[in-house]
């Protein structure tokens, strides 16, 4: 297990005894859904392409899901598993606001995962998905302004306003583990991006991720 990886478990152990202590002096006792997120770990590596780590009390199965499918569309440049995800409106102002309509969806999966290659220096896979933070919500400023955007989007194209139909709605911040092509590590390795934000979120029946 790495440093960074000690060091949270060991946090979070502090953080717990400190919790037990008070409990037990005030005759208070803190429920498990009331600790924050991270104090309850779950590790699965069996169940999907690759090994994620959450916590289960923030993070609903079909968001896992969701996650997964984003990080396996990348790793094997699936375009089609890649736009099942976008939400169209938002899609189309990213490729050409955003971006500027330099590139196709082929292109910009490609680049995604040629990106990650050059830092880990030849074709890869994704041996673990560590979801470090999950905030559920839309009251944080990041997530509100996003929603506000998505909103200002629908009206420019005469569409309801999308936060209405979102029932809901996740900030994820992820760390990504890096393995060889046609390894079996599912865990935790040396190579690892560190810290990316993405935006899960259900809205008229399917999910939708948007990512950094």
């Amino acid at each position: 297990m790495n440093t960074k990886k000690n060091a949270a478990l060991m946090a979070c152990g502090l953080m717990l005894a400190v919790c037990t202590a008070c409990g037990e002096s005030s005759g208070i006792t803190i429920a498990e859904k009331d600790l924050p997120y991270g104090a309850t770990l779950t590790r699965n590596d069996k169940d999907y392409a690759m090994g994620i780590q959450y916590d289960h009390r923030f993070i609903p199965e079909d968001c896992l899901h969701t996650v997964i499918d984003y990080y396996t569309a990348i790793q094997t440049q699936d375009v089609e598993l890649f736009l099942s995800l976008q939400l169209p409106l938002y899609h189309d102002y990213q490729m050409n606001e955003v971006l500027g309509g330099e590139y196709t969806d082929e292109e910009l999966v490609k680049n995604s995962y040629e990106a990650i290659k050059a830092f880990y220096g030849s074709d890869f896979i994704y041996s673990m998905i560590d979801i470090t933070d999950g905030i559920a919500g839309t009251e944080y400023s990041t997530s509100a302004n996003l929603l506000e955007l998505l909103d200002d989007l629908a009206e420019d194209a005469n569409q309801d306003k999308i936060s209405d139909d979102i029932d809901a709605f996740y900030e994820l911040t992820i760390d990504r583990y890096l393995t060889d092509v046609g390894s079996d590590v599912r865990s935790e390795t040396d190579s690892a991006l560190l810290e990316e934000k993405l935006f899960v979120f259900h809205y008229a029946d399917d999910w939708y991720i948007i990512y950094n």
